[in-house]
């Protein structure tokens, strides 16, 4: 009975004696992956032991135009040099510690940062990013004057509208009524069309090289016809959802209902660059369907009745189209007529057509600027 009990202290022991190695071995561990999963989440922190950025200090509000002042300074060492990029390119190499770059020299709007390589002469180099928000000037007023009006079709709820060898193509969208086609000015009416599957929102179309490129709402396809509406090719993209879409020479443009436009390769359909368009009060956001004009990029402003004219080498808003007085008749539609959107240009003529999502008419107008 005694032997017998002695074993049984010793079952229990050595079993305590594990429990509490597990324990311990488990408690260790777990410490150990709570700093693994820290240390991979954590951004590492940048130490900077001698350089300072003593301006700007935060985001420098500028002026397109004007210049942005940067000012560094080390500590205990002497600067060699300071390197200037923006994005990846190199604008110059200074020895000065306070120096300048032309605001205009960078192409861009809206919050910006460059990136500054000291130099140190220990050896060592460290880097800052001063930051500044480039603002344009406020943009012109455009006018107008109608020239004609056509009859639309009130069904269409109109997402894209371009001109190609005198021909009226127009896109629309909904689920179960997208389509894409060619309309006849004169009555309105489609001459040849083809219906998208109930599956898919059709949004912004554009041609290129006698080929036509349409974009859906959030379906992340874009799909590519011959000019008889033959289905070529599809793209997938994954870069959020599917707004305007126009042609800027031998690139596509695009908008995803943010203040960027994004320029994207017409035979792989990547992201070439991204452009902010930014007006003197910041960025503006619902650019919607697009049209280049003499060089410009007009685009419509969901939910309003306004067209912007961009430039496309910073993306300032230069120039604001109003045409709330376009459509008196308007306010009997409410309820059955939605927003203003759909721009067409004519270079023929040099006349500009605008519609809106189910309106039962389309202008002709002509921009006095």
């Amino acid at each position: 009975m005694y032997s017998a009990f002695l074993r049984s202290l010793k079952k229990y022991t050595n079993s305590a004696f594990c429990l509490t190695l597990i324990g311990l071995i488990a408690l260790l561990s777990g410490c150990g992956t709570d700093n693994d999963q820290k240390n991979s989440t954590e951004k590492p922190v940048v130490i900077r032991n001698k350089s300072k950025l003593e301006s700007p200090k935060g985001v420098r509000k500028v002026q397109l135009g004007d210049s942005l002042k940067i000012s560094v300074s080390a500590k205990d060492v002497t600067i060699d040099s300071v390197e200037v990029r923006y994005q990846n390119k190199k604008l110059f190499t200074t020895k000065d510690s306070s120096f300048s770059v032309s605001s205009s020299s960078l192409n861009a709007t809206g919050t910006t940062r460059l990136i500054t390589k000291i130099y140190l002469s220990n050896g060592k180099s460290e880097t800052l990013y001063p930051r500044f928000n480039i603002s344009p000037q406020a943009p012109e007023k455009i006018k107008y004057l109608i020239t004609n009006e056509f009859p639309h079709d009130h069904t269409s709820y109109t997402q894209g509208l371009f001109f190609k060898d005198g021909v009226m193509y127009e896109s629309t969208g909904q689920y179960g009524t997208s389509k894409v086609m060619t309309v006849d000015l004169q009555t309105g009416k489609a001459i040849k069309s083809i219906s998208l599957d109930n599956s898919y929102f059709g949004e912004g179309i554009t041609p290129l090289d006698d080929k036509i490129y349409q974009i859906t709402y959030k379906e992340q396809q874009a799909f590519v016809y011959d000019l008889d509406f033959n289905k070529l090719h599809t793209f997938n993209y994954s870069s959020g959802e599917g707004w305007g879409l126009t042609t800027y020479g031998d690139t596509l443009l695009m908008t995803d209902g943010s203040e960027n436009i994004y320029f994207r390769d017409k035979d792989s359909f990547e992201v070439i660059k991204t452009l902010s368009v930014n007006n003197h009060l910041g960025p503006v956001k619902n650019v919607n369907e697009l049209e280049i004009i003499d060089g410009y990029l007009y685009a419509n402003i969901y939910q309003t009745d306004l067209i912007v004219k961009i430039d496309l080498k910073n993306g300032a808003v230069v120039g604001q189209l109003d045409l709330s007085d376009i459509w008196p008749e308007r306010n009997r539609y409410n309820g059955t007529a939605d927003v203003l959107n759909g721009i067409a240009y004519l270079p023929a003529t040099d006349k500009v057509y605008v519609t809106g999502k189910l309106w039962p008419k389309l202008y002709e107008i002509e921009l006095v600027q």
